[in-house]
């Protein structure tokens, strides 16, 4: 149902692509073209910084109605889409289900500004998110099943994609090592000392 809003809200985003166009979709649409036609990119152009990950949300789009203003921008909605996912999947984890659920509302019915921030591709960092979003639920899913070679081979391999993705990531990195800094030795299921002292703060 989430999604399904999510999609609706942005219907009118996508019918008027052609009058929101702006410099990172130009970008966008360069490379859109280019996968389009079987050569993609490993970074953006003039963009060193964010892969080409991206542009392959749109590729589908483009495929089904052709290269255009709408099936540029629909990418973004995919990519938030995704990111709903993504944020329900880590609140579950983390949190449980209720809290997920909940998680739900903010997300769908977002402000403006995260609406117009779904059409870009690029401009709206909104798979760099999910990626982000991912990467903690994969920690907090190691935690909870006692971690192990494999797990670990796997968040190693999504941060590497996130840090090629977007150098924006490398904030991510950051985050997940104060995480597992602050999380207690030898017992990945209870939440971190700093979760507990935030817990403790706002109880008091």
């Amino acid at each position: 149902m989430a999604l399904a809003w999510v999609v609706i809200l942005r219907v009118p985003l996508v019918l008027n692509a052609w009058a929101h166009l702006d410099g990172d979709l130009a970008v966008d649409g360069l490379t859109l073209i280019e996968a389009v036609g079987g050569k993609l990119r490993w970074h953006y152009p003039g963009t060193p910084f964010i892969g080409s990950i991206p542009v392959a949300l749109s590729i589908i789009p483009a495929k089904v109605v052709g290269v255009g203003p709408e099936s540029l921008v629909s990418g973004g909605v995919i990519a938030f889409g995704l990111l709903v996912g993504a944020t329900f999947w880590l609140n579950y984890r983390a949190f449980g289900p209720g809290v997920a659920g909940w998680g739900l509302v903010p997300l769908t019915f977002a402000s403006t500004g995260a609406i117009w921030l779904s059409g870009r591709i690029t401009g709206g960092h909104l798979l760099t998110a999910v990626w982000h979003a991912s990467a903690f639920a994969l920690l907090a899913g190691g935690w909870k099943r006692g971690g192990g070679p494999k797990r670990s081979g796997v968040l190693g391999v999504w941060c590497g994609l996130g840090l090629y993705l977007d150098s924006m990531f490398a904030a991510t990195w950051v985050g997940l090592a104060a995480a597992v800094w602050e999380s207690p030795p030898g017992s990945s299921a209870r939440p971190s000392t700093l979760t507990t002292r935030i817990r403790g703060s706002s109880r008091s």
